[in-house]
């Protein structure tokens, strides 16, 4: 874009060039015409010519036809001549005044387009910015942290995390082995009465019922993690090309 403002810019040059060569040319052609002798210069010089002869010479005579003749030739030649130059003058200048307007033309265009086109960038810039500065506090927030900024891109009154999630179903989980192991004792027990039994049977059920549960809440709370996982590794290059593709297309 800039080599083609450029490339314009010289052409504006040389046809101003070529204009200023034109003026002199046509000012050169105007003094010129300033020393050609005009009709009644020319009638003078011949009738005083004829009078020199005339006295000098006595029986010498000057052909006036001939020379009128040739006055007026050259009279029709400097007005062609004129005329021709007149017209050059006007359609170069026509010519030159239509090239301006169209690289002026050109040149508003791309600079509406350069204004816009920077404009976008720096929209994009700062959407770049903002989403880094987000993928930022997200990494730190699932490692356990708490941002200085959590205010812009979290709830302030949630400080769970998917790690803190998870070390508490892992808590649990221990409670639930320990509970486990607790279970089989008193089965030992209670082996030989049948009330207990029935009730160790329905403990256990229960029991059986909230180990699947949490064994369902670990694997929830491990995807999660895996998932933040991903993103974290993720996250930043697909901003960074959702971005580049964002200006390349602005451009």
């Amino acid at each position: 874009m800039w080599d083609e403002i450029v490339r314009l810019k010289q052409h504006v040059a040389d046809l101003q060039r070529n204009e200023r060569m034109l003026l002199d040319l046509a000012k050169a052609a105007a003094d010129d015409r300033k020393r050609f002798v005009t009709h009644p210069q020319l009638d003078a010089g011949l009738a005083l010519k004829v009078c020199v002869c005339a006295v000098q010479h006595g029986g010498t005579h000057v052909d006036l036809t001939c020379a009128g003749a040739h006055v007026g030739t050259m009279g029709k030649v400097r007005v062609a001549l004129e005329q021709m130059l007149k017209d050059m003058f006007t359609s170069f200048a026509l010519h030159v005044e239509r090239d301006v307007r169209v690289v002026q033309g050109l040149m508003d265009v791309n600079e509406k387009r350069m204004l816009g086109a920077l404009t976008t960038i720096e929209a994009a810039k700062h959407d770049h910015l903002f989403l880094c500065d987000r993928v930022k506090a997200v990494e730190k927030k699932t490692a356990g942290g708490s941002p200085p900024d959590a205010a812009a891109f979290f709830r302030t009154d949630d400080h769970t995390t998917f790690r803190t999630f998870e070390a508490a179903l892992n808590a649990v989980h221990a409670e639930t082995v320990a509970s486990n192991e607790a279970t089989a004792k008193l089965h030992e027990k209670l082996g030989t009465r049948a009330v207990g039994c029935r009730m160790f049977r329905t403990l256990e059920a229960k029991q059986h019922e909230f180990a699947e549960m949490l064994r369902r809440a670990q694997d929830t709370a491990a995807l999660a993690v895996a998932a933040v996982d991903d993103f974290k590794s993720d996250a930043s290059t697909i901003l960074q090309e959702s971005c580049d593709k964002k200006v390349a297309a602005s451009v």
